[in-house]
């Protein structure tokens, strides 16, 4: 897993976690897909105002080289697939609501990405199907298996830089074995940004960042870090630890 954490990346993923998935569902609408109030274009066809990234006010982050200020937000979004915690579906199929990874794609290539984040081994139990409805904000699915249409639209979208935010962070345990065997598809040859508090999601990261209190605490690779013995080797001896814990 590739992984470069840095402070101004953090920062900017704290933006979007507020507003990129609005702004990127933003240009759907057309579709017909919805917060459950209408979203209506600007005649220009742009995203509105309101989810323009936000200017930092010191350093500079750059993407391959390039000046994110610079940069039309539009373009900028699209070199981007994300996956949140906290997932946002429609009142519509299981096709469709991948689809928005790709407004273009076709059934063909919507069912190959959904096979690669595993959302075919529960379709094949639903009685429609791919064209089952999943409900307001997929309420007739579990969390692992809403997580899986997310991580399909990411597939589908298949840009060079993948965000994931606490991606496994509300699942069990067998879900969550399910889903990081479809991230590990995700991120092959993709810059990855990952933000977790269960180290086994960032063991096999580049670069790990350890915020404590809104600070940098220590940063460096797993190994360069376990060495120092400090707050991620203390955090991943907690969570080894609690593994084994089990009701007197």
């Amino acid at each position: 897993m590739g992984m470069i954490l840095s402070l101004t990346m953090l920062g900017l993923l704290q933006y979007w976690r507020n507003r990129i998935e609005r702004c990127l569902l933003y240009g759907k609408a057309r579709r017909g897909y919805g917060f459950g109030r209408t979203i209506r274009r600007r005649k220009n066809n742009r995203i509105p105002a309101g989810c323009k990234v936000l200017d930092i006010n010191r350093g500079k982050i750059t993407v391959g080289g390039m000046d994110v200020s610079q940069i039309d937000p539009e373009t900028l979004l699209s070199l981007y697939s994300i996956v949140f915690q906290d997932v946002t579906l429609f009142d519509n199929t299981i096709l469709e609501n991948i689809r928005i990874g790709n407004k273009d794609a076709t059934d063909e290539q919507v069912i190959a990405a959904a096979k690669l984040a595993n959302v075919d081994e529960f379709v094949e139990k639903l009685p429609d199907g791919w064209h089952t409805n999943i409900g307001e904000n997929g309420c007739e699915l579990s969390g692992g298996e809403r997580q899986r249409i997310s991580i399909a639209r990411a597939f589908l979208k298949n840009a060079p830089i993948i965000l994931l935010d606490e991606a496994t962070a509300s699942l069990d345990v067998e879900n969550e074995t399910l889903i990081q065997t479809a991230l590990s598809r995700l991120i092959a040859d993709k810059t990855v940004l990952v933000i977790a508090h269960r180290m086994r999601t960032v063991a096999g990261a580049d670069k790990i960042v350890v915020l404590s209190d809104g600070t940098v605490a220590e940063e460096g690779s797993p190994k360069d870090l376990e060495e120092k013995n400090g707050v991620y080797t203390h955090m991943v001896k907690l969570q080894t630890e609690s593994q084994n814990w089990k009701l007197a």
